[in-house]
Protein backbone atom coordinates (compact mmCIF):
# COMPACT_ATOMS: atom_id res chain seq x y z
CA UNK A 1 0.00 0.00 0.00
CA UNK A 2 3.08 2.26 0.28
CA UNK A 3 3.51 3.12 -3.42
CA UNK A 4 -0.08 4.05 -3.21
CA UNK A 5 0.77 6.65 -0.73
CA UNK A 6 3.72 7.96 -2.18
CA UNK A 7 2.12 8.21 -5.34
CA UNK A 8 -0.51 10.31 -3.46
CA UNK A 9 1.94 12.39 -2.06
CA UNK A 10 3.85 12.85 -5.25
CA UNK A 11 0.34 13.79 -6.49
CA UNK A 12 0.06 16.35 -3.30
CA UNK A 13 3.42 17.77 -3.92
CA UNK A 14 3.13 18.84 -7.48
CA UNK A 15 0.45 21.78 -7.60
CA UNK A 16 2.39 23.45 -4.29
CA UNK A 17 5.13 23.19 -6.81
CA UNK A 18 3.56 24.87 -9.94
CA UNK A 19 1.88 26.87 -7.39
CA UNK A 20 5.28 28.61 -6.64
CA UNK A 21 6.24 28.69 -9.76
CA UNK A 22 3.10 30.68 -10.71
CA UNK A 23 3.38 32.92 -8.02
CA UNK A 24 7.19 33.57 -9.19
CA UNK A 25 6.16 34.54 -13.13
CA UNK A 26 2.87 36.39 -11.64
CA UNK A 27 0.37 33.76 -13.19
CA UNK A 28 -2.44 31.95 -11.30
CA UNK A 29 -3.77 28.86 -12.79
CA UNK A 30 -6.04 27.27 -9.65
CA UNK A 31 -9.17 29.01 -10.43
CA UNK A 32 -10.81 31.25 -12.67
CA UNK A 33 -10.98 34.51 -9.92
CA UNK A 34 -7.30 33.85 -9.36
CA UNK A 35 -7.08 34.18 -13.15
CA UNK A 36 -8.75 38.02 -12.98
CA UNK A 37 -7.01 38.89 -10.06
CA UNK A 38 -3.63 38.36 -12.07
CA UNK A 39 -5.27 39.74 -15.06
CA UNK A 40 -6.24 43.08 -12.92
CA UNK A 41 -2.39 43.48 -11.84
CA UNK A 42 -0.38 42.53 -14.75
CA UNK A 43 -3.41 45.23 -16.44
CA UNK A 44 -1.94 48.24 -13.47
CA UNK A 45 1.38 47.42 -13.88
CA UNK A 46 1.27 47.74 -17.64
CA UNK A 47 1.41 51.67 -18.25
CA UNK A 48 0.97 51.82 -22.00
CA UNK A 49 -2.70 49.67 -21.38
CA UNK A 50 -3.85 51.85 -18.36
CA UNK A 51 -3.05 55.34 -20.21
CA UNK A 52 -5.32 53.51 -23.29
CA UNK A 53 -8.45 52.52 -20.89
CA UNK A 54 -8.07 55.32 -18.38
CA UNK A 55 -9.84 57.79 -20.04
CA UNK A 56 -12.47 55.67 -21.63
CA UNK A 57 -13.26 54.34 -18.07
CA UNK A 58 -13.20 58.09 -16.45
CA UNK A 59 -16.18 59.27 -19.71
CA UNK A 60 -18.18 56.21 -19.13
CA UNK A 61 -18.41 56.70 -14.99
CA UNK A 62 -18.73 60.77 -15.20
CA UNK A 63 -22.02 59.98 -17.47
CA UNK A 64 -23.55 57.46 -15.56
CA UNK A 65 -23.14 59.49 -12.37
CA UNK A 66 -21.46 62.29 -10.40
CA UNK A 67 -19.90 60.09 -8.02
CA UNK A 68 -16.31 60.04 -9.45
CA UNK A 69 -16.55 64.16 -9.70
CA UNK A 70 -17.58 64.18 -6.29
CA UNK A 71 -14.93 61.55 -4.90
CA UNK A 72 -12.11 63.46 -7.43
CA UNK A 73 -13.54 67.02 -6.22
CA UNK A 74 -10.99 67.01 -2.83
CA UNK A 75 -8.15 65.61 -4.29
CA UNK A 76 -8.26 68.76 -7.69
CA UNK A 77 -9.10 71.33 -4.76
CA UNK A 78 -5.70 70.20 -2.91
CA UNK A 79 -3.75 70.01 -5.84
CA UNK A 80 -4.61 73.52 -7.21
CA UNK A 81 -4.11 74.78 -3.51
CA UNK A 82 -0.62 73.11 -3.23
CA UNK A 83 0.26 74.06 -6.86
CA UNK A 84 -1.04 78.27 -5.99
CA UNK A 85 1.01 77.95 -2.88
CA UNK A 86 4.56 76.54 -5.11
CA UNK A 87 4.11 79.39 -8.05
CA UNK A 88 1.00 81.09 -7.93
CA UNK A 89 2.44 82.57 -11.86
CA UNK A 90 1.40 79.19 -13.54
CA UNK A 91 -2.53 79.58 -12.53
CA UNK A 92 -2.28 83.56 -13.10
CA UNK A 93 -0.77 82.83 -16.74
CA UNK A 94 -3.47 79.74 -17.46
CA UNK A 95 -6.39 82.49 -16.30
CA UNK A 96 -5.13 85.69 -17.76
CA UNK A 97 -6.68 85.17 -21.18
CA UNK A 98 -10.19 84.65 -19.38
CA UNK A 99 -9.38 87.60 -16.43
CA UNK A 100 -8.06 90.24 -18.69
CA UNK A 101 -10.99 90.69 -20.96
CA UNK A 102 -13.57 90.19 -18.33
CA UNK A 103 -11.94 93.42 -16.24
CA UNK A 104 -11.49 95.28 -19.29
CA UNK A 105 -15.43 94.81 -19.22
CA UNK A 106 -16.04 95.22 -15.80
CA UNK A 107 -14.29 98.53 -15.98
CA UNK A 108 -15.54 100.15 -19.33
CA UNK A 109 -19.17 99.37 -18.16
CA UNK A 110 -18.28 101.44 -14.96
CA UNK A 111 -17.28 104.04 -16.85
CA UNK A 112 -20.08 104.31 -18.72
CA UNK A 113 -22.18 104.22 -16.03
CA UNK A 114 -20.18 107.10 -14.21
CA UNK A 115 -20.79 109.21 -17.57
CA UNK A 116 -24.37 108.74 -17.79
CA UNK A 117 -24.89 109.49 -14.28
CA UNK A 118 -22.63 112.85 -14.61
CA UNK A 119 -24.36 113.51 -17.89
CA UNK A 120 -27.50 113.65 -15.94
CA UNK A 121 -26.30 115.33 -13.04
CA UNK A 122 -24.97 118.25 -14.91
CA UNK A 123 -28.57 118.44 -16.93
CA UNK A 124 -30.37 118.48 -14.13
CA UNK A 125 -27.82 120.56 -11.78
CA UNK A 126 -29.47 123.91 -12.26
CA UNK A 127 -32.90 123.43 -13.34
CA UNK A 128 -35.97 123.91 -10.24
CA UNK A 129 -36.59 120.19 -10.56
CA UNK A 130 -32.39 120.25 -9.89
CA UNK A 131 -33.33 122.38 -6.58
CA UNK A 132 -35.62 120.27 -5.33
CA UNK A 133 -33.65 117.26 -5.63
CA UNK A 134 -30.68 118.71 -3.86
CA UNK A 135 -33.17 119.80 -0.91
CA UNK A 136 -34.28 116.02 -1.14
CA UNK A 137 -30.13 114.54 -1.25
CA UNK A 138 -29.73 116.96 1.63
CA UNK A 139 -32.49 115.57 3.97
CA UNK A 140 -32.42 111.77 2.89
CA UNK A 141 -28.33 111.65 2.95
CA UNK A 142 -27.83 110.45 -0.57
CA UNK A 143 -25.92 112.20 -3.29
CA UNK A 144 -27.10 114.92 -5.53
CA UNK A 145 -26.09 111.97 -8.52
CA UNK A 146 -27.94 109.42 -7.07
CA UNK A 147 -30.97 111.28 -6.47
CA UNK A 148 -31.04 112.53 -9.98
CA UNK A 149 -30.28 108.67 -11.36
CA UNK A 150 -33.35 107.36 -9.39
CA UNK A 151 -35.72 110.64 -10.57
CA UNK A 152 -34.56 110.26 -14.16
CA UNK A 153 -34.14 106.68 -15.04
CA UNK A 154 -37.30 104.76 -15.91
CA UNK A 155 -37.45 101.97 -17.42
CA UNK A 156 -39.45 98.44 -18.23
CA UNK A 157 -37.55 95.03 -18.84
CA UNK A 158 -40.63 93.71 -21.68
CA UNK A 159 -38.85 90.12 -22.35
CA UNK A 160 -35.85 87.99 -21.21
CA UNK A 161 -35.35 85.09 -24.28
CA UNK A 162 -32.74 82.62 -23.25
CA UNK A 163 -30.77 80.62 -26.34
CA UNK A 164 -29.02 78.05 -26.68
CA UNK A 165 -25.95 79.19 -28.43
CA UNK A 166 -24.92 76.12 -30.30
CA UNK A 167 -28.12 75.81 -32.46
CA UNK A 168 -30.02 79.08 -31.94
CA UNK A 169 -32.90 77.20 -30.66
CA UNK A 170 -35.05 79.19 -27.47
CA UNK A 171 -34.74 77.70 -23.99
CA UNK A 172 -36.74 79.57 -22.06
CA UNK A 173 -39.18 82.88 -22.54
CA UNK A 174 -40.43 85.38 -19.58
CA UNK A 175 -41.85 88.41 -20.52
CA UNK A 176 -44.55 91.22 -18.23
CA UNK A 177 -47.01 90.83 -20.87
CA UNK A 178 -48.34 87.51 -21.30
CA UNK A 179 -49.83 88.41 -24.47
CA UNK A 180 -46.14 89.05 -25.41
CA UNK A 181 -45.38 84.79 -25.89
CA UNK A 182 -46.73 84.24 -29.12
CA UNK A 183 -44.09 84.53 -31.55
CA UNK A 184 -41.11 83.40 -28.74
CA UNK A 185 -39.70 81.06 -31.11
CA UNK A 186 -39.53 83.54 -34.17
CA UNK A 187 -37.74 86.50 -31.84
CA UNK A 188 -35.11 83.85 -31.01
CA UNK A 189 -34.03 83.25 -34.51
CA UNK A 190 -34.03 86.43 -35.40
CA UNK A 191 -32.02 87.30 -32.42
CA UNK A 192 -29.53 84.73 -33.57
CA UNK A 193 -29.58 85.71 -36.88
CA UNK A 194 -28.27 89.42 -35.87
CA UNK A 195 -25.89 88.11 -33.70
CA UNK A 196 -24.09 85.44 -36.41
CA UNK A 197 -24.67 88.73 -39.31
CA UNK A 198 -22.89 91.04 -36.86
CA UNK A 199 -20.14 88.18 -36.18
CA UNK A 200 -19.46 87.78 -39.24
CA UNK A 201 -19.99 90.76 -41.77
CA UNK A 202 -17.40 93.00 -39.59
CA UNK A 203 -13.61 91.55 -38.76
CA UNK A 204 -13.85 91.17 -34.68
CA UNK A 205 -12.26 88.60 -32.88
CA UNK A 206 -13.38 85.09 -32.53
CA UNK A 207 -14.89 85.76 -29.13
CA UNK A 208 -16.22 89.28 -30.09
CA UNK A 209 -20.08 88.99 -29.09
CA UNK A 210 -22.97 91.63 -29.89
CA UNK A 211 -23.55 93.52 -26.98
CA UNK A 212 -27.17 95.61 -27.71
CA UNK A 213 -28.91 96.56 -30.30
CA UNK A 214 -32.23 99.07 -30.41
CA UNK A 215 -35.43 99.09 -32.69
CA UNK A 216 -37.43 102.29 -32.38
CA UNK A 217 -37.49 103.49 -28.41
CA UNK A 218 -36.86 99.54 -27.63
CA UNK A 219 -33.52 98.14 -26.94
CA UNK A 220 -32.33 95.07 -27.26
CA UNK A 221 -29.37 93.90 -23.69
CA UNK A 222 -27.45 90.63 -24.45
CA UNK A 223 -25.37 88.73 -22.27
CA UNK A 224 -23.39 85.36 -23.58
CA UNK A 225 -22.07 82.54 -21.50
CA UNK A 226 -20.26 79.28 -22.91
CA UNK A 227 -23.46 77.71 -23.99
CA UNK A 228 -26.27 80.23 -23.82
CA UNK A 229 -27.46 83.56 -25.03
CA UNK A 230 -29.60 86.15 -23.01
CA UNK A 231 -31.20 88.89 -24.41
CA UNK A 232 -33.92 91.14 -23.17
CA UNK A 233 -36.19 93.68 -24.24
CA UNK A 234 -36.38 96.89 -22.75
CA UNK A 235 -38.48 99.66 -23.09
CA UNK A 236 -37.65 103.35 -21.46
CA UNK A 237 -33.57 104.63 -20.15
CA UNK A 238 -32.23 101.57 -18.46
CA UNK A 239 -29.26 101.82 -16.08
CA UNK A 240 -26.24 100.18 -16.79
CA UNK A 241 -25.79 98.65 -13.70
CA UNK A 242 -29.11 96.36 -14.70
CA UNK A 243 -26.52 94.34 -16.89
CA UNK A 244 -25.27 93.39 -13.45
CA UNK A 245 -28.67 91.29 -13.11
CA UNK A 246 -28.66 90.05 -16.52
CA UNK A 247 -24.74 88.69 -15.66
CA UNK A 248 -25.65 86.95 -12.70
CA UNK A 249 -28.65 85.39 -14.20
CA UNK A 250 -27.09 83.87 -17.44
CA UNK A 251 -24.55 82.29 -15.04
CA UNK A 252 -26.44 80.78 -12.60
CA UNK A 253 -28.34 79.33 -15.33
CA UNK A 254 -24.86 77.92 -16.56
CA UNK A 255 -23.70 76.92 -13.83
CA UNK A 256 -26.74 74.90 -12.55
CA UNK A 257 -28.06 73.42 -16.06
CA UNK A 258 -24.20 73.05 -17.60
CA UNK A 259 -24.83 69.11 -17.97
CA UNK A 260 -28.09 69.45 -19.50
CA UNK A 261 -26.93 72.44 -21.83
CA UNK A 262 -23.76 69.61 -23.17
CA UNK A 263 -26.53 67.10 -23.89
CA UNK A 264 -28.80 69.30 -25.39
CA UNK A 265 -30.61 67.78 -28.13
CA UNK A 266 -33.82 69.98 -28.15
CA UNK A 267 -35.71 68.94 -25.81
CA UNK A 268 -36.43 72.99 -23.49
CA UNK A 269 -38.36 71.31 -20.56
CA UNK A 270 -35.97 70.65 -18.60
CA UNK A 271 -35.06 74.19 -18.72
CA UNK A 272 -38.16 75.61 -16.82
CA UNK A 273 -36.56 75.53 -13.69
CA UNK A 274 -34.97 78.65 -15.36
CA UNK A 275 -37.87 80.65 -14.98
CA UNK A 276 -37.41 82.07 -11.42
CA UNK A 277 -33.89 83.46 -12.01
CA UNK A 278 -35.11 84.85 -15.37
CA UNK A 279 -38.12 86.63 -14.02
CA UNK A 280 -35.93 88.12 -11.49
CA UNK A 281 -34.23 90.14 -14.37
CA UNK A 282 -38.02 91.76 -15.60
CA UNK A 283 -36.94 94.90 -14.03
CA UNK A 284 -39.12 97.85 -13.73
CA UNK A 285 -38.83 101.20 -12.58
CA UNK A 286 -41.80 103.52 -12.32
CA UNK A 287 -42.18 107.03 -12.80
CA UNK A 288 -41.53 109.48 -10.00
CA UNK A 289 -44.95 110.23 -8.26
CA UNK A 290 -46.79 113.56 -8.52
CA UNK A 291 -46.74 115.18 -5.14
CA UNK A 292 -49.62 115.34 -3.30
CA UNK A 293 -51.93 118.75 -2.39
CA UNK A 294 -52.09 121.89 -4.30
CA UNK A 295 -49.20 124.05 -2.89
CA UNK A 296 -46.39 121.87 -4.56
CA UNK A 297 -42.97 123.11 -4.87
CA UNK A 298 -43.77 122.91 -8.90
CA UNK A 299 -46.71 124.87 -8.45
CA UNK A 300 -45.83 127.83 -6.26
CA UNK A 301 -42.94 128.17 -8.45
CA UNK A 302 -45.22 128.07 -11.99
CA UNK A 303 -47.29 130.35 -9.74
CA UNK A 304 -44.55 132.80 -8.80
CA UNK A 305 -42.87 132.50 -12.66
CA UNK A 306 -46.58 133.53 -14.34
CA UNK A 307 -46.89 136.65 -11.69
CA UNK A 308 -43.58 138.02 -12.70
CA UNK A 309 -44.32 137.40 -16.13
CA UNK A 310 -47.70 139.06 -15.45
CA UNK A 311 -46.29 142.10 -13.69
CA UNK A 312 -43.70 142.43 -16.54
CA UNK A 313 -46.39 142.42 -19.54
CA UNK A 314 -48.58 144.52 -17.40
CA UNK A 315 -45.70 147.15 -16.94
CA UNK A 316 -44.94 147.08 -20.74
CA UNK A 317 -49.00 147.23 -21.77
CA UNK A 318 -49.09 150.18 -19.22
CA UNK A 319 -46.44 151.71 -20.30
CA UNK A 320 -47.34 151.16 -24.14
CA UNK A 321 -50.45 152.87 -23.83
CA UNK A 322 -48.92 155.89 -21.51
CA UNK A 323 -46.55 156.34 -24.33
CA UNK A 324 -49.25 156.28 -27.49
CA UNK A 325 -51.20 158.85 -25.32
CA UNK A 326 -48.28 160.88 -25.22
CA UNK A 327 -47.45 160.79 -29.01
CA UNK A 328 -50.87 161.52 -29.59
CA UNK A 329 -51.07 164.72 -27.16
CA UNK A 330 -47.94 165.67 -29.07
CA UNK A 331 -49.81 165.50 -32.36
CA UNK A 332 -52.65 167.38 -31.49
CA UNK A 333 -50.93 170.22 -28.99
CA UNK A 334 -50.84 173.63 -31.27
CA UNK A 335 -47.29 174.85 -31.82
CA UNK A 336 -45.45 171.00 -32.14
CA UNK A 337 -44.55 168.62 -34.80
CA UNK A 338 -43.64 165.37 -34.56
CA UNK A 339 -40.88 164.23 -36.59
CA UNK A 340 -39.34 161.24 -34.80
CA UNK A 341 -39.77 159.26 -31.37
CA UNK A 342 -38.20 155.80 -30.52
CA UNK A 343 -39.72 153.85 -27.26
CA UNK A 344 -36.98 152.17 -25.54
CA UNK A 345 -36.86 149.34 -22.55
CA UNK A 346 -37.13 152.52 -19.87
CA UNK A 347 -36.10 155.40 -21.44
CA UNK A 348 -37.96 156.78 -24.92
CA UNK A 349 -36.73 159.64 -26.88
CA UNK A 350 -39.25 162.37 -29.36
CA UNK A 351 -37.69 164.92 -31.47
CA UNK A 352 -39.68 167.49 -33.78
CA UNK A 353 -40.32 171.18 -34.17
CA UNK A 354 -41.67 172.94 -30.88
CA UNK A 355 -42.72 176.97 -31.62
CA UNK A 356 -41.53 179.32 -28.67
CA UNK A 357 -45.24 180.08 -28.03
CA UNK A 358 -46.17 176.98 -27.30
CA UNK A 359 -47.15 175.27 -23.78
CA UNK A 360 -44.60 173.31 -22.00
CA UNK A 361 -43.50 169.83 -23.06
CA UNK A 362 -43.41 169.08 -19.41
CA UNK A 363 -47.19 169.47 -19.30
CA UNK A 364 -47.57 167.07 -21.83
CA UNK A 365 -45.46 164.54 -20.12
CA UNK A 366 -47.22 164.83 -16.49
CA UNK A 367 -50.52 164.52 -18.26
CA UNK A 368 -49.26 161.02 -19.32
CA UNK A 369 -47.42 159.95 -15.92
CA UNK A 370 -44.25 160.57 -17.53
CA UNK A 371 -41.04 162.41 -15.22
CA UNK A 372 -38.74 164.23 -17.36
CA UNK A 373 -36.27 161.81 -17.06
CA UNK A 374 -38.23 159.20 -18.78
CA UNK A 375 -38.58 160.99 -22.02
CA UNK A 376 -35.28 162.42 -23.78
CA UNK A 377 -36.99 165.70 -26.03
CA UNK A 378 -34.67 167.16 -28.86
CA UNK A 379 -36.96 170.29 -30.21
CA UNK A 380 -35.99 172.81 -32.78
CA UNK A 381 -37.43 175.91 -33.17
CA UNK A 382 -40.38 176.88 -35.57
CA UNK A 383 -43.04 179.54 -35.91
CA UNK A 384 -46.48 177.87 -36.47
CA UNK A 385 -49.23 178.91 -38.43
CA UNK A 386 -52.04 178.74 -35.84
CA UNK A 387 -54.10 181.90 -35.40
CA UNK A 388 -53.60 182.26 -31.75
CA UNK A 389 -49.58 182.19 -32.54
CA UNK A 390 -50.05 184.19 -35.23
CA UNK A 391 -52.60 187.13 -33.32
CA UNK A 392 -49.76 186.60 -30.02
CA UNK A 393 -46.46 187.79 -32.06
CA UNK A 394 -48.55 190.37 -33.92
CA UNK A 395 -49.39 192.13 -30.47
CA UNK A 396 -45.90 191.71 -29.50
CA UNK A 397 -44.80 193.13 -32.67
CA UNK A 398 -47.03 196.24 -33.31
CA UNK A 399 -48.17 196.41 -29.55
CA UNK A 400 -51.51 197.86 -31.02
CA UNK A 401 -53.09 200.70 -28.49
CA UNK A 402 -56.22 200.00 -26.42
CA UNK A 403 -59.56 200.28 -28.71
CA UNK A 404 -57.42 197.97 -31.60
CA UNK A 405 -58.18 194.90 -32.10
CA UNK A 406 -56.50 192.20 -33.88
CA UNK A 407 -57.52 188.61 -36.29
CA UNK A 408 -56.46 186.52 -38.49
CA UNK A 409 -57.56 183.97 -40.62
CA UNK A 410 -56.80 182.48 -43.74
CA UNK A 411 -53.28 184.40 -44.15
CA UNK A 412 -55.13 187.65 -43.19
CA UNK A 413 -54.33 189.75 -40.17
CA UNK A 414 -57.21 192.07 -40.28
CA UNK A 415 -56.55 195.43 -37.86
CA UNK A 416 -60.12 196.82 -36.57
CA UNK A 417 -59.87 199.83 -34.18
CA UNK A 418 -58.87 203.50 -33.57
CA UNK A 419 -55.55 204.58 -33.79
CA UNK A 420 -53.42 207.06 -35.48
CA UNK A 421 -52.29 207.20 -38.96
CA UNK A 422 -48.75 206.02 -38.07
CA UNK A 423 -49.85 203.31 -36.48
CA UNK A 424 -51.63 202.01 -39.06
CA UNK A 425 -49.05 202.48 -41.15
CA UNK A 426 -46.23 200.85 -39.03
CA UNK A 427 -48.29 197.72 -38.93
CA UNK A 428 -49.42 197.37 -42.38
CA UNK A 429 -45.51 197.63 -42.87
CA UNK A 430 -44.55 195.17 -40.10
CA UNK A 431 -47.28 193.08 -40.10
CA UNK A 432 -46.67 191.37 -43.14
CA UNK A 433 -43.04 190.29 -41.63
CA UNK A 434 -45.12 188.09 -39.62
CA UNK A 435 -44.64 184.10 -40.22
CA UNK A 436 -47.89 182.82 -41.72
CA UNK A 437 -49.29 186.58 -42.91
CA UNK A 438 -49.57 187.24 -46.30
CA UNK A 439 -51.61 190.75 -45.86
CA UNK A 440 -52.71 192.97 -43.50
CA UNK A 441 -56.11 194.59 -43.59
CA UNK A 442 -56.51 197.49 -41.77
CA UNK A 443 -60.57 198.56 -41.30
CA UNK A 444 -59.89 201.22 -38.34
CA UNK A 445 -60.30 204.92 -37.82
CA UNK A 446 -56.99 206.86 -38.02
CA UNK A 447 -56.90 209.87 -34.82
CA UNK A 448 -54.55 212.71 -34.79
CA UNK A 449 -54.23 213.18 -31.24
CA UNK A 450 -51.95 214.98 -29.69
CA UNK A 451 -51.03 211.33 -27.24
CA UNK A 452 -50.45 209.89 -30.63
CA UNK A 453 -48.58 212.78 -31.98
CA UNK A 454 -46.18 212.93 -28.79
CA UNK A 455 -45.88 208.81 -28.14
CA UNK A 456 -44.92 208.85 -32.24
CA UNK A 457 -42.30 211.28 -32.07
CA UNK A 458 -38.83 211.02 -31.83
CA UNK A 459 -36.16 213.79 -30.56
CA UNK A 460 -31.95 212.90 -32.47
CA UNK A 461 -28.79 213.81 -30.80
CA UNK A 462 -25.47 213.65 -31.80
CA UNK A 463 -24.47 210.44 -30.33
CA UNK A 464 -21.59 211.13 -27.89
CA UNK A 465 -23.36 214.31 -27.15
CA UNK A 466 -26.57 216.21 -25.39
CA UNK A 467 -26.41 218.40 -28.81
CA UNK A 468 -30.00 217.89 -30.83
CA UNK A 469 -29.61 216.67 -34.39
CA UNK A 470 -32.83 219.22 -35.36
CA UNK A 471 -34.07 221.44 -32.81
CA UNK A 472 -37.65 222.28 -33.90
CA UNK A 473 -38.40 218.56 -32.83
CA UNK A 474 -38.39 219.56 -29.78
CA UNK A 475 -40.72 222.88 -30.16
CA UNK A 476 -43.25 220.29 -32.18
CA UNK A 477 -43.85 218.37 -29.49
CA UNK A 478 -43.72 221.09 -27.00
CA UNK A 479 -46.39 222.06 -28.82
CA UNK A 480 -48.45 218.84 -28.76
CA UNK A 481 -47.90 218.56 -25.16
CA UNK A 482 -49.17 221.77 -24.43
CA UNK A 483 -52.53 221.12 -26.56
CA UNK A 484 -52.29 217.78 -24.15
CA UNK A 485 -52.49 219.58 -21.58
CA UNK A 486 -56.17 221.15 -22.11
CA UNK A 487 -57.72 217.75 -22.66
CA UNK A 488 -56.31 216.68 -18.76
CA UNK A 489 -53.90 215.27 -16.52
CA UNK A 490 -51.30 213.17 -18.10
CA UNK A 491 -47.79 211.38 -16.60
CA UNK A 492 -45.46 211.74 -19.57
CA UNK A 493 -42.50 209.39 -19.44
CA UNK A 494 -39.25 210.96 -21.10
CA UNK A 495 -36.83 208.56 -21.85
CA UNK A 496 -33.04 209.03 -23.37
CA UNK A 497 -31.09 206.11 -24.80
CA UNK A 498 -27.59 206.40 -25.74
CA UNK A 499 -25.35 204.18 -28.28
CA UNK A 500 -23.48 200.91 -28.34
CA UNK A 501 -20.21 202.28 -27.67
CA UNK A 502 -18.43 203.42 -24.30
CA UNK A 503 -19.06 202.15 -20.43
CA UNK A 504 -22.13 201.21 -18.96
CA UNK A 505 -21.65 204.19 -16.33
CA UNK A 506 -21.27 206.47 -19.51
CA UNK A 507 -24.23 205.21 -21.42
CA UNK A 508 -26.52 205.73 -18.15
CA UNK A 509 -25.79 209.16 -17.20
CA UNK A 510 -25.45 210.86 -20.68
CA UNK A 511 -29.14 208.90 -20.98
CA UNK A 512 -30.44 210.45 -18.27
CA UNK A 513 -28.73 213.87 -19.32
CA UNK A 514 -30.31 213.66 -22.41
CA UNK A 515 -34.43 213.39 -20.73
CA UNK A 516 -33.28 215.67 -18.85
CA UNK A 517 -32.54 218.07 -21.38
CA UNK A 518 -35.66 217.59 -23.34
CA UNK A 519 -38.05 217.98 -19.99
CA UNK A 520 -36.01 221.39 -19.64
CA UNK A 521 -36.85 222.56 -23.00
CA UNK A 522 -40.48 221.34 -22.91
CA UNK A 523 -41.26 223.18 -19.24
CA UNK A 524 -39.18 226.37 -20.81
CA UNK A 525 -41.87 226.74 -24.01
CA UNK A 526 -45.17 225.65 -21.09
CA UNK A 527 -43.47 228.65 -18.93
CA UNK A 528 -46.89 230.50 -19.13
CA UNK A 529 -49.13 228.45 -19.89
CA UNK A 530 -51.66 228.01 -17.08
CA UNK A 531 -52.46 224.25 -18.12
CA UNK A 532 -48.89 223.48 -17.91
CA UNK A 533 -49.23 222.05 -14.18
CA UNK A 534 -51.58 219.47 -15.98
CA UNK A 535 -48.80 217.62 -17.76
CA UNK A 536 -45.60 215.80 -15.04
CA UNK A 537 -42.27 215.29 -17.03
CA UNK A 538 -40.98 211.90 -15.88
CA UNK A 539 -36.82 211.90 -17.27
CA UNK A 540 -35.34 208.22 -17.46
CA UNK A 541 -32.04 207.50 -18.58
CA UNK A 542 -32.51 203.77 -20.10
CA UNK A 543 -29.91 201.35 -19.91
CA UNK A 544 -31.06 199.41 -22.71
CA UNK A 545 -29.93 199.95 -26.69
CA UNK A 546 -32.91 199.07 -28.23
CA UNK A 547 -32.77 203.06 -29.67
CA UNK A 548 -29.27 204.65 -30.52
CA UNK A 549 -28.99 208.34 -28.88
CA UNK A 550 -32.80 209.57 -29.46
CA UNK A 551 -35.71 209.90 -26.66
CA UNK A 552 -38.74 208.82 -26.68
CA UNK A 553 -41.97 209.64 -24.89
CA UNK A 554 -45.10 207.23 -23.31
CA UNK A 555 -47.89 209.23 -22.36
CA UNK A 556 -50.52 208.00 -19.47
CA UNK A 557 -53.35 209.35 -17.87
CA UNK A 558 -53.07 209.97 -14.37
CA UNK A 559 -56.81 208.41 -13.30
CA UNK A 560 -55.42 204.96 -14.43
Amino acid sequence: MKPSADTSQETSAEPNANEDSDRKDGSVHNSNGDSKIGELRRILIGSEEVSSVLPEAVSKSSQKSTELTEATLPIVEENIRESVLRNPKVLADALFPVIGPAIRKAISAALSSMVQSFNQTLEYSVSPKGLRWRLEAFRTGRSFGEVVMLKTLRYSVEQIFLIHRETGLLLQHVARNPQDTEDADMVSAMLTAITDFAHDSFKTSEDATLDSFKISGLSVWIENSPDVILAAAIRGNPPLELREIFTTAIEKVQFTFERELEEFEGESEIFARARPELERCLQFQAMEEKEAGFFSPARLMLGVVSLVLLLVVGYFALDYWRWSGLLEDIREEPGYVLTDYQRGWFTHSVAGLKDPLANGASTLLANNGYDEDDVALSWREYHDSNSDFVIRRAQKLLAPPDGVKLSYQNGILAVDGKATSDWFSNAKRFGSMISGVEEVRVTGESQNDPISSIERSRIQFKCGTLEYRDASATKEVAEEVAKLATAGRFDIRITGFADRTGTEGVNREISSNRAKRVSQDIQTSLSGNENAKNVKLIEIGSETLAEDCVVTFKVTPQDQ
